[in-house]
């Protein structure tokens, strides 16, 4: 994938659509697993599979929830972690 579309300057939306584009090349892996599980647990995401049509989606939603006063006491309880390191 070219760096190009993750450049800082790039609309964050337009970043979002350039990773779905290409995570149908590494959907078989513990990342893509690990993102689709957070996509569920947090965002609320249904789906079995994500893909490019979700991008509006998954940006909105994520906007949305990660704009909470209480997002990260949010993912500490949910996660139930004690540490980050």
């Amino acid at each position: 994938m070219d760096k190009g579309p993750l450049a800082k300057e790039v609309d964050p939306r337009e970043r979002v659509r350039a990773i779905l584009s290409h995570m149908d090349r590494f959907d078989n892996t513990a990342q893509y697993r690990w993102f689709l599980e957070i996509a569920r647990s947090f965002l609320g995401f249904q789906g079995d599979r994500i893909t490019l049509e979700d991008c509006d989606w998954l940006y909105d939603a994520a906007e949305r929830v990660m704009s909470q006063a209480d997002w990260e006491s949010q993912v500490w309880q949910q996660s139930n972690l004690e540490k980050n390191f």
